[in-house]
């Protein structure tokens, strides 16, 4: 069972923003890259998939079906409506640095919501 703290959201909120930081960087260090489909994490899947149960799946088997891959657990999906260049390359650079940074000012904020609740504790336990 999943433990509850009183940073929880915000704990998994940070988590889901780290991860989709790390997807969005390497749609961008790859936009020359041939072939190379962009990605990215749907944070609200993300933020339930961090409240459900984890369940472990095991490939037993070279006949079954691949798990997506994952960034820190969290599932990264190809973008499916993004037009290819000539060389198939499905990233969009100024969409993924608009991204990048629409994700690291979510981030800031999820930061400061977490230090202002630890400040509000803090202040309730000593009595403030």
């Amino acid at each position: 069972m999943n433990s509850i703290t009183p940073f929880s959201l915000e704990e998994k909120a940070l988590s889901v923003h780290e991860a989709r930081a790390a997807v969005l960087t390497k749609n961008i260090s790859n936009s020359n890259t041939p072939q190379y489909k962009s990605a990215d994490i749907d944070f609200k899947e993300a933020l339930k998939q961090t409240s459900a149960l984890k369940t472990n799946l095991i490939q037993t088997h070279p006949g079954h079906m691949s798990l997506s891959h994952s960034a820190n657990g969290f599932q990264v999906n190809e973008r499916t409506n993004v037009e290819g260049s000539e060389n198939g390359n499905t990233v969009h650079e100024q969409q993924e640095r608009a991204e990048f940074i629409d994700n690291a000012i979510r981030y800031q904020a999820s930061l400061a919501f977490l230090k202002n609740k630890a400040q509000s504790l803090v202040k309730a336990i000593k009595g403030e």
